[in-house]
């Protein structure tokens, strides 16, 4: 496939090879060798002196001097404006209008090494732009067909499973760039090879420099799932890159990305199928020296300083058995970049109420907390399916963490507990086992049948006027410990009177007596609010 790039437009257009063609045969070029490499994309026709507005850059301009050729400063700013606007070269037909530019003109194009053509007798411009626009498009459909067949060429690799290195060889032979390929996790890829001491150095200057420095000139993060697995980076050495170039390097991005979702895919599913030891490892059955050789043999450790298990239901969804399982593989590839790149070992399973992860902490430095770090992870993976139809991580719940890993039973039991306690009451903003506090007690209770009695025993007359009267005395109160006993606070959140909120308040006492501010007795009415609104939902 070498042939592809020395035999089509990889290359842009100089100003060179433009004044090469018959039409330019008759001209006076004034400008250096330098300026002859100049980029020309289009050709252009102007003959009004103010042209800021008109320009996109590396335009040859078209001119008789019209509309500024009697004054010499209107010929300086007219200049002056191609310059600013990154035309690549002017063309001026002399005779008509003007028989010599301006000796100031001359002198700026100089000095700006901005190239000057002129015609000595009369040309039309109609023939001059037919034929360049022509050479143009003809340039731009060679340059897209060339992109097509490197397209297909990257396709038949991707259905041979060669890999990411060879997709990085095949667009370093169709465009002569050094290039390397930086995986979130993994090994980094050059095309073509360096020296370990190269490679460090490059890898070093990158995560420092990023794209401010000049030797890379293009960059191309690989994106599987929204998720970011890894960059491809273009070394350079501050040159402009071509066209051809840069929607080469694009299109090697996106078969790169497929290539790291099949890979990515293939593993996960194989995860999924032959970790199922971790089923006996959740309820409890492994011996402990069992699992200290798998910890090992699989993880490089036998132990991890914390441990977590995160449960999910998926009875909600109506889909089949092979489109589950090919659901959970993506979504658990997106949910271990999340958890990895917080320093998280990430391990699932599923269980027919679900997917299951372990999550172990794996982090030397504890500058931010294991809980901490699954927070921010989670909140990551609740926003990849913000505009998702069917959802998993709302109905997600973890458990207790655990400083041993051969106690994730613990774990395990804690998150189905969690899980328990939002199908009674709802989503909750962070469903972790730890942020429950009241609602365990709320939940315990239930289980031994206490619930209701313990709601009558210190809410059940205020309940009572409530139904007879209808003015929301259990909100209030609700309101009124929450504000630490503060009336203004109160009657702020619920939009009363004071006089309204006194007379409630007064009430309230009259039924529970005046001590309910004063401890033990305000706890339990607390935790009596909790148990009414975990059984009947929110009083608000």
């Amino acid at each position: 496939m070498q042939q592809v790039y020395e035999a089509t437009a990889a290359k842009q257009i100089t100003l060179k090879e433009i004044l090469q063609r018959p039409i330019f045969q008759n001209i006076t070029f004034i400008g250096s060798e330098e300026a002859l490499k100049r980029t020309v994309d289009w050709v252009h026709v102007i003959e009004v002196a103010e042209v800021e507005q008109l320009l996109n850059g590396r335009e040859l301009i078209l001119t008789t001097g019209v509309g500024w050729h009697n004054d010499e400063g209107l010929s300086l700013s007219f200049l002056n404006q191609l310059i600013e606007s990154g035309a690549a070269g002017l063309c001026i037909e002399l005779g008509t209008y003007t028989n010599r530019l301006p000796e100031a003109m001359v002198q700026t194009a100089k000095a700006w090494d901005f190239p000057l053509i002129l015609f000595h007798e009369q040309v039309r411009y109609v023939d001059i732009t037919q034929e360049l626009h022509a050479f143009f498009i003809h340039r731009q459909y060679t340059l897209m067909r060339d992109l097509e067949i490197l397209s297909q060429t990257f396709n038949q690799m991707l259905l041979h499973g060669r890999g990411v290195r060879a997709l990085l060889q095949e667009l370093r032979a169709q465009t002569g760039l050094d290039l390397f390929y930086l995986p979130v996790q993994g090994e980094s890829e050059f095309v073509p090879e360096v020296t370990a001491a190269r490679e460090q150095q490059f890898v070093r200057r990158w995560l420092e420099s990023k794209t401010e420095d000049r030797e890379f000139v293009l960059h191309k993060p690989i994106m599987v799932l929204d998720q970011y697995f890894a960059d491809i980076v273009v070394c350079g050495n501050g040159r402009e890159l071509t066209s051809f170039e840069e929607l080469a390097v694009d299109r090697c991005a996106t078969a790169v990305a497929q290539e790291v979702m099949r890979t990515a895919y293939m593993e996960e599913r194989k995860r999924y199928r032959d970790e199922m030891w971790i089923h006996e490892w959740l309820s409890g059955d492994h011996h402990e020296e069992k699992l200290r050789r798998h910890l090992i043999s699989h993880y490089g450790r036998e132990e991890f300083s914390e441990a977590c298990v995160c449960v999910m239901e998926t009875s909600h969804l109506s889909l089949s058995s092979s489109a589950l399982e090919a659901w959970y593989v993506q979504k658990a590839m997106v949910a271990r970049a999340a958890f990895e790149e917080k320093q998280i070992l990430f391990l699932s399973t599923v269980l027919p109420q679900g997917p299951v992860y372990v999550l172990l902490d794996t982090a030397k430095s504890k500058q931010e907390s294991f809980s901490k770090r699954m927070y921010k992870a989670f909140e990551q993976l609740r926003k990849t399916e913000a505009q998702e139809e069917k959802q998993l991580y709302d109905f997600a719940a973890f458990g207790k963490c655990l400083k041993q890993t051969s106690q994730i039973w613990r774990s395990f039991e804690t998150a189905k507990e969690t899980m328990a306690i939002q199908r009674k009451i709802g989503r909750l903003p962070m469903p972790f086992y730890e942020n429950l506090h009241l609602l365990r007690t709320v939940h315990y209770m239930e289980e031994q049948g206490d619930l209701e009695d313990y709601i009558q025993d210190y809410l059940g007359e205020v309940i009572s006027y409530d139904a007879q009267k209808n003015v929301r005395l259990l909100q209030t109160l609700k309101v009124y410990l929450e504000c630490f006993g503060s009336k203004q606070a109160t009657a702020k959140r619920l939009f009363v009177v004071r006089q309204t909120l006194y007379h409630r308040l007064d009430k309230i006492q009259e039924l529970l007596g005046e001590d309910i501010l004063e401890a033990p007795k305000r706890l339990s009415i607390e935790l009596a609010i909790h148990a009414y609104e975990y059984k009947y939902g929110s009083v608000e």
